[in-house]
Order: C-alpha cells, then sequence, then structure tokens
C-alpha cells in the first residue's frame, strides 16, 4: 500500500516537472558551470602528480612501519609479524608486503584523486 502511493507520489512530481515552464539560466550561470566542470575534467599536472607522491610516500611508510624485514617501525617487535615472516618462505612474504604496498596505495589513490 505504501509503496503504490509512494509511486503515485512520485508520478505526480514527474507529471508537474514536465508540465513546468521552460527557464533558461542565465549566458553568466552558463559560464560558471562550463569553467567548474572545465577544471574538475583537466586539473593541472602538478596537482595530479602531487597527489599521487603524497600518497605512494605515505603507502611506502605505512609498508616500511609495518612490514619488519626491513628493521623500520612497528613491525620489527611485532611477534606475529616475525612469526609469519619465519613461517613462510622470503619471496612469499616479500610479495604479500609488496602488495600490501601496493593495495594501500590505490585505496589512497581512490580515495584521495576524486577531489
Amino acid at each position: 500500500m505504501n509503496e503504490t502511493m509512494n509511486e503515485q507520489k512520485m508520478s505526480l512530481e514527474f507529471a508537474d516537472f514536465v508540465e513546468t515552464e521552460q527557464i533558461t539560466p542565465s549566458k553568466h550561470m552558463d559560464e560558471v558551470i562550463l569553467g567548474t566542470v572545465r577544471n574538475d575534467l583537466h586539473p593541472s599536472q602538478w596537482k595530479v602528480y602531487s597527489k599521487v607522491t603524497l600518497v605512494e610516500a605515505t603507502a611506502g611508510l605505512l609498508t616500511l612501519s609495518i612490514c619488519p624485514q626491513f628493521g623500520l617501525g612497528f613491525g620489527q617487535h611485532n611477534q606475529f609479524l616475525h612469526a609469519l615472516h619465519s613461517s613462510t618462505s622470503p619471496v612469499v612474504f616479500y610479495r604479500l608486503c609488496g602488495l600490501f604496498f601496493v593495495i594501500s596505495g590505490a585505496g589512497l589513490n581512490g580515495l584521495l584523486l576524486i577531489r
């Protein structure tokens, strides 16, 4: 019952929208909107490269702080990471750390580059 009322309400709102008189935006408003879209679609290269560099440096520091094989960060005294490091082959563990670096970098890029 509630769905049909919502559908009827939406249909009435759409009919009102279709029947309303067309309003033409001003020339200034058109230019502002087009300028905003142009800037969003073509950001300056230094902004994009600086954001990517910042994200990759952050992902690198995060990886170095977690992976104990480099002796940096809190990973060097973490028993779980040491047990994982000693129980797997070095190649597998290094690849896991590399995968962590790539995934964290891609995730941070996805969050930061949409802005």
